[in-house]
């Protein structure tokens, strides 16, 4: 008993110390660091595979776009290639047509020779004559068959402009589920239903096609001149469209053209004789200025009186718009005398440089990049008396100081427009070839294609914006790490880490899964004009559509409004045509695009709005 009794102290002894014990609270403090360590670990692993997911989304919204890009590129193109097949068919005619108005121009040629001859070019005029009619007969049996295949290509082309956004549309779904995990789809900003195009004038498709022709006919001349007379021969089958590709009874009217016409005109343009030409010619060599010569158009020389006819004919103030001008421009160091009656005249003149120049506006207008302007155009050449004539306008490149002693100031210098020597206006002309006779235009289901009249290369209607999305994103097994941590029984003893811990998990839950949940791109098909010669017909006669990714920008409210007015206006044709090839439906909004491919899309146009202002691709 008595040992027990010496024992029981000691024990107490032992669980106070136990209990007032301090030795092991940095182990406690170890187990919580540790346990946030892990969860930061798992954290970080969440973030870098959500990273990675944010990427592989960022693929396949790329993908998705530049693929629907191309797909449209790709429909624009084969447009183009139907256009040119309509062109062939139509060039079938035209041939017909041309072979039948050279043989008519050639019986009345002969017809109009038999008196002179004495009948000698009868027979000549008989074979035209039969030769037209044959021509005739071949044009209105092949006119039947090339028609029907006119209206079948412009059909073809119709479906083209419907089908090709519809498939663009499952092409960019397909590509972004397909091949760029965990994307599981994509979908347009929103969807469109046909490519931007509309009918041409069946006068264009004349043109194309006796551009063809005059290739093809005139190929041994070489490509310059064939080039040349083919645009010729295309521009009086546009002007007389009725007469090559209308009705089988037609005369053609008249052959008008548009040229380029010089004022003034030059002597002789209207000569008959050889001698009379001749002798026009060189007194049309007599009136051209000599740019190597000290003076190149001396004072009333046969090139001066012809100056000061263009100076008062081309000045802006007449109310003529010439397209161009030719002029004299030199460059001159002048030295001025200033008499006491405060007069001043012209001592002396060193030219620098001379030379013939011409120029799509009046010379005297304002240049950029130069702080002195051009003095106003001087319609008056000797206002009192003077030797020289006035320039029309000039410039000084310097600036200089008062006279000196002797009254002479100081060089100057100046750059003058001397002398006008022509301008340019663009004219109409038309030869009339025979009688009028009775016409009718082309059907308009037999047009080519063009790319709508309101739009403009890069704008909207050009645009492909796609949203990628999939649900296989986020942080993934990790944010499991991360919620170990946070229902560890050691945790809930605590009072900061579950505060701290319900935080890391909202930033998982919402920062990383919202960041790989949507992705978003931009992409554009466009008109690559390689040579920088194309205009805008040439549009649908290249095969020159592309593709490229631009960066995401949202449309502006301009662009938006425009394009929902352009929308508005050809919905009546859009949804028909759609409906007839089985294209795309109408969606009205981002929204209703979102909804259709994912479900529920609450908020959704206004969330890419706020990530419109970020940096996000």
């Amino acid at each position: 008993m008595e040992s027990t009794s010496k024992t029981a102290p000691r024990r107490l002894s032992i669980r106070a110390a136990l209990l007032h014990s301090e030795r092991g609270a940095i182990s406690i403090l170890g187990l919580i660091l540790a346990m946030l360590l892990i969860a930061l670990t798992f954290y970080a692993l969440g973030i870098g595979r959500t990273i990675l997911a944010q990427e592989a989304m960022q693929d396949a919204a790329d993908a998705a776009g530049f693929a629907s890009a191309v797909i449209h590129a790709r429909g624009m193109n084969l447009i183009v290639y139907i256009n040119w097949v309509m062109a062939a068919l139509l060039a079938i005619l035209i041939a017909l047509r041309l072979l039948q108005a050279l043989f008519t121009i050639g019986a009345i040629v002969f017809a109009a020779l038999a008196t002179p001859t004495f009948g000698a070019t009868l027979p000549m005029a008989g074979f035209c004559t039969n030769a037209a009619h044959g021509f005739e007969r071949a044009y209105n049996a092949a006119k039947p068959p090339v028609e029907a295949g006119l209206r079948l290509a412009h059909f073809a082309e119709k479906g083209v402009s419907v089908i090709v956004p519809a498939v663009a549309t499952l092409g960019a779904l397909g590509e972004a589920a397909e091949s760029h995990y965990p994307a599981t789809g994509a979908f347009a900003l929103p969807s469109r239903i046909r490519l931007p195009v509309e009918s041409d004038e069946f006068s264009v498709l004349c043109e194309r096609g006796g551009r063809e022709v005059g290739k093809i006919v005139l190929a041994p001349l070489g490509e310059g001149m064939r080039d040349q007379f083919g645009d010729v021969i295309g521009d009086l089958t546009k002007s007389m469209s009725e007469y090559f590709c209308g009705g089988g009874k037609g005369a053609p009217p008249s052959y008008s053209r548009t040229i380029e016409k010089t004022y003034p005109e030059l002597e002789g343009a209207d000569c008959k004789s050889e001698e009379d030409c001749t002798l026009a010619g060189l007194r049309n060599m007599e009136a051209k200025p000599n740019v190597h010569a000290d003076d190149p158009c001396p004072p009333y020389s046969a090139c001066e009186k012809r100056a000061l006819q263009a100076r008062a004919y081309c000045d802006p103030s007449s109310g003529r718009t010439p397209k161009s001008y030719t002029y004299l421009k030199q460059d001159l160091e002048i030295v001025y005398r200033h008499h006491p009656d405060g007069s001043v005249v012209e001592e002396s003149r060193k030219v620098l440089s001379q030379s013939e120049e011409k120029l799509g506006r009046s010379p005297c207008d304002y240049t950029p990049g130069f702080d002195l302007p051009w003095s106003p155009w001087e319609s008056r050449a000797r206002p009192n008396g003077e030797k020289r004539p006035l320039p029309v306008c000039k410039r000084t490149l310097n600036h200089v100081g008062p006279p000196g002693d002797n009254g002479l100031s100081p060089p100057r210098h100046e750059l003058h427009i001397s002398h006008i020597l022509s301008c340019t206006f663009e004219e109409k002309i038309e030869e009339p070839l025979t009688e009028e006779g009775e016409t009718m235009n082309g059907d308009d289901s037999m047009t080519p294609m063009r790319v709508e009249t309101d739009l403009k290369l890069g704008g909207g209607a050009f645009q492909i914006r796609t949203v990628a999305f999939g649900d296989g994103v986020g942080p993934g097994y990790f944010k499991d790490g991360v919620n170990v941590v946070i229902t560890a029984p050691a945790a809930e003893e605590e009072g900061a880490l579950p505060e701290l811990a319900q935080t890391i998990e909202g930033l998982s839950a919402d920062a990383m899964t919202f960041l790989g949940k949507v992705s978003i791109a931009q992409a554009e098909y466009y008109f690559a004009d390689v040579d920088g010669e194309a205009s805008r017909e040439d549009w649908m006669w290249r095969p020159a559509w592309t593709a490229r990714l631009r960066r995401f920008r949202l449309p502006s409210k301009e662009e938006e409004d425009s394009e929902r007015s352009r929308m508005e206006a050809t919905a009546a044709r859009d949804d028909a045509d759609s409906a007839e090839f089985g294209g795309l439906k109408r969606e009205g909004s981002p929204e209703g695009s979102c909804q259709k491919a994912m479900g529920n899309c609450g908020g959704f146009w206004e969330a890419l709005l706020s990530l419109d202002e970020m940096v996000i691709h």
